[in-house]
């Protein structure tokens, strides 16, 4: 036994007296009934047995202790350490100041370390654990002996502890119940979960039972230290009851608002030297908690924990700063492992180009690095750390590659095990042209690099990668042994790439061969047949289907050795047939025969002389009829060129684009110069065949046509906006399907397509008898029940399905309206001007199945018309007598039939202008006009712009007369006056079409205006008879457009009565007329367009979405026109007015 004796000064026992009596004033409080539960909720708190443990070797590690021995007895447990701090004492009484150790310890929630955040224990609460299984635990030291009884109130002892040794602090735990508490503790002291790992003081924990030798041991061995990167790093034994365990320790401060702080990482190292990547990634705050990272590293910073010290406090600040600081510190230690691992094995090759040795271990980073980054957890602190590990890969060379060096995400590749067996290293720097790159070092982690290969991004060296970068002079440089291997491996695990009838998906058929899915198969056009020559080549053309390569053959003895280009090697023919003739490589045959030498010298440009035309023809007439496959058709018809049908010139044309001469088509294409007919004569010289043999050939093998075919096709329009727009592209649809459209106002939203049928050549401006009758043969053999109606798709605003209309197609259109019969009198008409036997009568053939689909005249109907048209022939006489007469009495003026004809010509309505005509000129005055500001005559201003046939005599005004037309005979008779006054005051009062030129002329010229910067004033509603004042009175402009061409000067310029005067009466005034022609500055089909939707009736004064439309029209017009432009094709003419002398 220990004799030692207390040595207490007075001062110390004076403290311990007042502390004894103040807290047993305590225990009166937390005895009471209502508080004793309070105790047990402190001591029970911990959720693991045997927790106190802990809470011992913490507080003896802040005593600055560096060695623990624990002796665990039946009855009891004895727990000493070596700390240099003693246990201390002050004046209970004191509110404020330091707080001694024994008052700490005897005290609930009161510790002496409550600013020093870096230390781990409070003898406070931390303590009370050890009630758990004591009611009277004993403490000594060097100057205290004493043990705790109901908690906190301290007794002194007399004696000091037997088994205390100078300078050593013992605490005794006499059991309240041995039999639960022994079996507890041990197991517990058998499973420390590494106890001194992250403690700054404690190296060595020995324990032992019974007495027993301490012979069991918690210890820390630090074997190596080093700083990279600055990070300090620990190579450690750790000795683990019974078992020894190697770690990698990374130590770094983390800067937080409240200081700096020192945070760790651990990975275990495995007894071979490799990283152990399974070990469970535990978080320590200085001691295990139950929280933890999903990867293969421990963890340690000082946490905030909660009370029981089992987890920490997730959602405090600085605890979320630790985490992230771990997590940082986690990624840099992969560079410093790699770095490690290179330095350990350098040692043993001397090297310093990196390259390390796969075979040991002492390589520490490998492909274990994707087992370390394949993190599953979707919390937030593993979300963070996986996010810095990609960081640090993509970032720096932590890759190994099959060559044994590290390299960085973009040199390395991902491949199949068969990929990496095939291609060695050196044929991957060759095919990539590029000596750091090579496969991944891919052996045991290949499924968890799997896991994280999208992420990581790695380029993947497959099939279609290879396929792409076998080169000619990549497989020159190969030995053949590989070259076998290389085909071997394709034949089998590459068949998608090379095999046009391997599936690629279930729903993938291949019964399309579309260009994208012959463009997929890549080991087509790689290099990887060998010719006979010894070159590497590729099976195909790329961007052709055409072969490039044919298999080795025996025939055609006459033909040139490379007639048929390269011939593949027979070696590599013989062990890879069946991967050759997959890919449809054939032997030549009579196919390739003639395409590769017979009409070979159809593609160049010198035309072969008659007797290799002759020769070849009756060569291909032979061959045809003996062996008429459809590939053989197909490239005649494609490559084979005949003599065409022309007396002017000798023409050869392909057979695919020719016709066969029959009188009728010849007819039917008179002056047509699109159909190529087959000069048959030609070929009946010098061969046995006859015309109509060469005709019965070429329709039958040929498929070469002897009349004009009805072919469907469809239209689609090309650009549509919504109805408040304009910018419809309908120039190629029929006009009664754009009618169609045009009242589907606001509802045609999605681009309308029409499938029509139209017969080739149709041109009813060549109607001839000739023509006519041919056209009824064609129509007869063709028919017109099948191609009768055309179909048109379109889809409704605000609708998603398509709708579709049957239409007319312009087939039947034009056979229905168009007059295409010709009469006895050489007069032309359409089937509704006609009765059925009138048809029959002009020689036209009976067909039943056809006339049923064309309306004809009954002989009621047939006899009307033709005493309608009597009747209009008589008034035509009359009001042609009547108009000569007055044109004679009246010596009207030449310029004045041009003025009615140009009228006419312009679609002027003379009945309406009638009803809108105004005063005419002054009788003593003649206007002149000059496109370059200079005065001129009114006959050089007039005359120079109508047809030269225009003459005074009778005959002119026969012709004149004729021009006018039956329909306006009659009114121009009876008003010849008033119709040249309306004429020449046109622009005074336009018909509503009229309006809508003029005003969208006048918003083009006033863009122009703004464009240029001119000031002006609109005076149209001012009696001056202009529409704009220039510069405040400088010169004044009218604007006159029109929808025809004035590039040829053939259109009259008229001014308008109110001009007349206003010249009159201020002879120095300058006006200006500018001329805008629709056609010239090319928005006609916009304006007809805008025509279409509103008529003839509106005014753009008076509907605003029609001024609208008009205004967006130029303002639209002058994006995309220069000044210059517009200057060119619209004049400015100015006017002057001149008195005319009386005779």
């Amino acid at each position: 036994m220990n004799e030692n004796t207390h040595t207490l000064n007075s001062e110390q026992e004076r403290l311990f007296e007042i502390l004894v009596k103040d807290k047993q004033d305590d225990w009166k409080t937390y005895s009471k009934r209502t508080n004793i539960k309070v105790w047990k909720g402190i001591v029970e708190k911990y959720p693991e047995t045997a927790h106190f443990i802990y809470e011992l070797i913490q507080n003896a590690d802040d005593t600055a202790a560096t060695d623990v021995k624990i002796l665990l007895f039946r009855d009891k447990l004895v727990f000493k350490h070596n700390g240099k701090r003693q246990f201390s004492i002050t004046d209970a009484r004191e509110q404020t100041g330091e707080i001694g150790d024994i008052n700490s310890i005897t005290s609930v929630g009161c510790s002496t370390k409550e600013d020093e955040e870096q230390t781990i224990g409070k003898f406070g609460v931390g303590f009370k654990s050890v009630f758990q299984y004591t009611d009277t635990p004993s403490i000594y030291d060097d100057t205290f002996w004493f043990k705790i009884e109901n908690y906190i109130i301290p007794t002194l002892l007399e004696n000091d502890h037997e088994l205390r040794n100078a300078g050593e602090t013992l605490f005794e735990l006499p059991f309240k119940d041995p039999e639960k508490a022994y079996p507890e503790i041990l197991q517990r002291l058998q499973n420390l979960n590494m106890p001194v790992l992250f403690l700054p003081h404690i190296q060595k924990i020995t324990w032992c039972i019974d007495g027993e030798e301490m012979r069991h041991e918690y210890s820390k061995e630090v074997i190596q230290t080093g700083e990279r990167h600055g990070i300090k790093y620990e190579f450690c034994r750790i000795h683990e009851y019974d078992k020894n365990l190697l770690m990698y320790l990374f130590h770094r401060d983390c800067n937080t608002i409240k200081g700096k702080y020192n945070i760790s990482v651990g990975f275990y190292v495995n007894p071979d030297g490799s990283l152990d990547i399974d070990a469970k990634g535990q978080i320590y705050c200085f001691f295990p908690t139950s929280e933890h990272f999903d990867s293969c590293f421990v963890s340690h910073a000082p946490f905030l924990l909660v009370d029981n010290r089992d987890s920490i406090k997730r959602y405090e600040n600085i605890n979320q700063k630790f985490l992230n600081c771990i997590a940082e510190l986690a990624s840099d230690a992969l560079l410093c492992l790699k770095e490690i691992g290179e330095c350990r094995n350098s040692r043993l090759l001397e090297s310093e180009d990196n390259e390390i040795s796969t075979t040991n271990k002492n390589i520490l980073i490998n492909d274990n690095i994707f087992h370390i980054l394949n993190i599953k957890s979707t919390e937030y602190s593993d979300t963070y750390l996986k996010q810095c590990y990609f960081r640090k890969v993509r970032d720096n060379k932590l890759l190994l590659n099959r060559s044994k060096r590290y390299a960085s995400i973009n040199d390395v590749f991902s491949a199949t095990i068969d990929l990496e067996n095939l291609i060695s290293s050196s044929q991957i720097a060759q095919l990539c042209q590029n000596n750091d790159r090579d496969f991944l070092y891919l052996k045991q982690y290949r499924s968890d690099f799997k896991e994280v290969e999208a992420e990581l991004k790695i380029k993947p060296f497959d099939n279609e990668y290879l396929a792409k970068h076998i080169s000619n002079s990549f497989m020159a440089n190969q030995p053949l042994e590989w070259a076998h291997r290389l085909l071997t491996y394709i034949e089998d695990k590459a068949r998608v790439l090379w095999r046009s009838d391997e599936p690629r998906t279930i729903s993938d058929t291949w019964s399309a061969f579309s260009v994208d899915s012959w463009n997929k198969l890549k080991f087509r056009f790689a290099s990887i047949a060998k010719t006979q020559d010894g070159e590497w080549i590729s099976p195909y053309y790329l961007y052709k289907k055409n072969a490039n390569v044919c298999l080795p053959y025996s025939g055609f003895k006459d033909v040139e050795t490379d007639a048929f280009g390269k011939v593949l090697d027979k070696e590599i023919f013989e062990k890879h047939e069946s991967l050759f003739r997959g890919m449809g490589i054939k032997e030549p045959d009579m196919a390739d025969y003639l395409e590769k030498t017979l009409l070979v010298r159809y593609k160049k440009n010198d035309i072969p002389t008659e007797e290799i035309l002759l020769k070849d023809f009756e060569y291909i007439y032979k061959l045809v009829y003996a062996n008429a496959n459809q590939r053989i058709k197909d490239i005649i018809k494609k490559e084979w060129k005949l003599k065409q049908l022309d007396e002017s010139r000798f023409t050869l044309c392909n057979v695919s684009e020719m016709y066969i001469p029959t009188t009728d088509f010849l007819n039917y294409a008179k002056g047509d110069t699109s159909f190529k007919f087959v000069d048959c004569d030609f070929y009946t010289k010098g061969t046995d065949l006859s015309c109509s043999e060469v005709k019965h050939f070429l329709e039958l093998f040929l498929n070469v046509s002897s009349k004009p075919q009805i072919r469907e096709i469809t239209i689609i329009a090309e650009k549509l906006y919504r109805r408040i727009k304009y910018d419809y592209s309908y120039e190629n649809f029929p006009k009664y399907i754009v009618d169609f459209l045009d009242e589907q106002y606001l509802a045609v939203t999605k681009f309308p397509g029409f499938k029509d049928y139209q017969l080739d050549g149709y041109n009813i401006n060549k109607c001839s008898k000739d023509w006519s009758h041919a056209l009824w043969r064609f129509v007869c053999e063709n028919g017109i029940d099948t191609k009768k109606n055309g179909e048109l798709e379109y889809c409704l605003y605000r609708e998603w399905s398509y709708h579709v209309r049957d239409f007319e197609s312009s087939y039947y259109h034009n056979l229905k309206n168009d007059k295409w019969i010709v009469r006895a009198d050489g007069s032309f008409c359409n089937s509704n001007e006609i009765t059925i036997d009138e048809f029959h009568q002009l020689g036209y053939e009976k067909k039943d199945t056809v006339e049923q689909h064309l309306t004809f005249l009954n002989e009621i109907q047939a006899e009307k018309i033709k005493k309608d048209k009597e009747e209009q022939e008589e008034q035509d006489k009359i009001s042609r007598e009547k108009l000569y007469k007055k044109l004679e009495e009246q010596k009207c003026p030449v310029e004045t039939l041009a003025s009615i004809v140009s009228a006419l010509e312009n679609g002027v309505d003379i009945k309406e202008a009638l009803n809108k005509s105004h005063s005419s000129y002054g009788e003593d005055n003649h206007i002149g006009f000059d496109s370059n500001s200079k005065l001129c005559s009114y006959s050089d201003g007039i005359t120079s712009r109508i047809p030269n046939i225009i003459t005074s005599n009778l005959e002119s005004l026969v012709q004149i007369v004729d021009k006018v037309g039956a329909d306006n005979l009659p009114v121009v008779a009876d008003h010849v006056d008033d119709i040249v006054n309306w004429i020449i005051d046109e622009d005074k009062a336009p018909s509503m079409v009229r309006r809508i030129v003029n005003y969208i002329g006048k918003k083009i010229y006033e863009q122009y205006l703004l464009n240029e910067g001119i000031k002006y004033e609109s005076v149209s509603n001012s009696l001056l008879g202009c529409d704009y004042n220039i510069n405040n009175g400088e010169k004044y402009v009218s604007v006159v457009s029109t929808i025809k061409s004035i590039a040829d000067n053939k259109i009259p310029i008229g001014i308008s009565a109110l001009q007349n005067a206003f010249l009159r009466n201020h002879p120095n005034a300058q006006i200006r007329i500018v001329r805008i022609s629709f056609s010239d500055i090319s928005i006609l089909p916009q304006y007809n367009h805008i025509v279409s939707l509103y008529g003839k009736e509106e005014e753009p004064d008076f509907n605003d979405r029609l001024r609208k439309e008009c205004e967006e029209l130029a303002i639209n017009y002058w994006k995309g026109a220069a000044i210059n432009e517009f200057d060119a094709v619209s004049p400015e003419y100015s006017v002057k007015i001149e008195r005319k002398n009386k005779k």
